[in-house]
């Protein structure tokens, strides 16, 4: 009589196999989480990126003699702009840069997030008076 012998896997042969699925799976939870966190943070910064983009924007688009410093409370609404944001806040600083003809610095900051994982944008740009504005002044 023949004996046909089963073709399966012994206790062993699982358990060594479970143990090795177990430890793959405790390594690679904390890297998605990991890059899960890493995700997340850059998309704020890029949020944050964006706001300043767009309150600079806003600022430049204002006539030469409405730009300074306190503009931001005035005519920029930084609220509706930093919506997305968490935690944000923003500080717009013009500096007279003229020198041989008239030019304003305008920077742009936004800081965002709270605690320890806090971080800071910013954004400079020149504008220079326009050549039929000078004549005017």
């Amino acid at each position: 009589m023949r004996r046909y012998r089963t073709h399966a896997f012994t206790i062993i042969e699982v358990t060594a196999a479970a143990a090795i699925l177990a430890v793959l799976l405790a390594a690679f939870v904390p890297v998605t989480l990991l890059v899960q966190n890493h995700r997340r943070e850059s998309v704020v910064h890029r949020r944050a990126l964006q706001a300043a983009d767009n309150l600079l924007e806003h600022v430049l688009a204002l006539p030469w003699g409405e730009i300074h410093s306190d503009v931001a409370g005035e005519t920029v609404r930084a609220e509706e702009v930093l919506a997305g944001v968490p935690g944000a806040g923003w500080k717009i600083i013009v500096a007279d840069e003229s020198s041989n003809f008239p030019a304003k610095r305008v920077t742009v900051q936004v800081s965002y997030g709270a605690g320890v994982r806090s971080d800071t944008v910013q954004l400079t740009a020149w504008v220079y008076q326009d050549a039929r504005n000078l004549e005017e002044s």
